[in-house]
């Protein structure tokens, strides 16, 4: 599973929780039904039985108020059953608790596509390898729309053999950019099988008319309800990776950018550069990271 948005409790003497929100979320102190779906239950005698509920949909989260306790966003009492769709940032209370809701923004949210291919993954520990095509809106234009295509193909199919080649547990092609993922629970050599994977389909590349960056990460478990058996992937290494594939390539970068933690993971698969921090955009702070070859 993938996960775009979430709620982060923070408890007293605690770490802050996370609870990803998987297509839809209960939140009460029983919540009927909540064996069959994804549920956060509350100890707290000013909470309902079943309070609130999330939903996903295409335009974002949307909370209804199911209580007869009430809910509040941002301070705001929700009117029962009123539709609220949530942004980024929003605090709810219940009862005595209060929680902020995370989202990814819309331009970095992780699609459907890339979500049925990591559910292939039970547990979220995942080694993530993006590749990107380098101007290929410009190859296109230059060359004509069939011929990049044909050519973008070729190159697809190509990859597809070295994923297999190299063990992925998944993967999936989107217009011009390839993801793939290793399932680090099950194989402790999944970080290393990936760097090694993105070198080798830039050296690939190189034999072809188009140039690609490749981003590497490794993403952490946001553990999961009711059961940690099926956690969420961090759905935020996942996007980085995407970012760091459309900056790899470019303005001098390297063909191959590998996230810090997924290069200490990995020590042995590659020549890494000494790590720096580069500015990635939608994020506030720098990433670090290390080149590899």
């Amino acid at each position: 599973m993938t996960s775009t948005d979430w709620l982060v409790l923070s408890e007293a003497d605690c770490s802050p929780r996370v609870v990803p929100i998987i297509d839809r979320l209960f939140v009460g102190r029983t919540c009927a039904g909540a064996s069959a779906s994804p549920h956060l239950l509350l100890d707290d005698p000013a909470i309902s039985r079943d309070h609130f509920e999330l939903r996903i949909d295409p335009a974002g989260v949307t909370l209804l108020d199911r209580s007869t306790n009430g809910t509040r966003v941002n301070g705001r009492r929700v009117e029962r059953d009123e539709p609220l769709s949530l942004t980024d940032g929003d605090f709810v209370e219940v009862g005595t608790t209060r929680m902020s809701f995370r989202s990814l923004a819309a331009g970095d949210r992780i699609s459907d596509e890339v979500r049925t291919a990591v559910r292939a993954i039970e547990l979220a520990h995942v080694a993530t390898v993006v590749g990107d095509v380098v101007g290929y809106t410009a190859i296109a234009e230059r060359d004509g729309e069939d011929a990049a295509a044909a050519a973008a193909d070729e190159l697809f199919a190509s990859l597809g053999e070295l994923l297999v080649a190299h063990g992925a547990t998944t993967s999936h092609r989107n217009g011009d950019s390839l993801f793939a993922a290793w399932d680090v629970t099950a194989d402790p050599q999944a970080a290393g099988k990936a760097v090694g994977f993105a070198l080798a389909a830039a050296e690939l590349v190189e034999d072809t008319a188009l140039q690609m960056g490749w981003g590497v990460t490794l993403g952490n478990a946001v553990p999961g309800h009711p059961s940690t058996a099926r956690d969420a992937v961090d759905a935020d290494a996942i996007n980085l990776a995407f970012r760091l594939s459309a900056v790899a390539a470019r303005d001098g970068e390297p063909r191959v950018l590998v996230a810090a933690e997924a290069a200490a993971a990995a020590p042995d698969a590659a020549d890494f550069g000494d790590p720096r921090e580069i500015a990635i955009r939608g994020r506030a702070a720098a990433v670090r990271v290390q080149a590899a070859e």
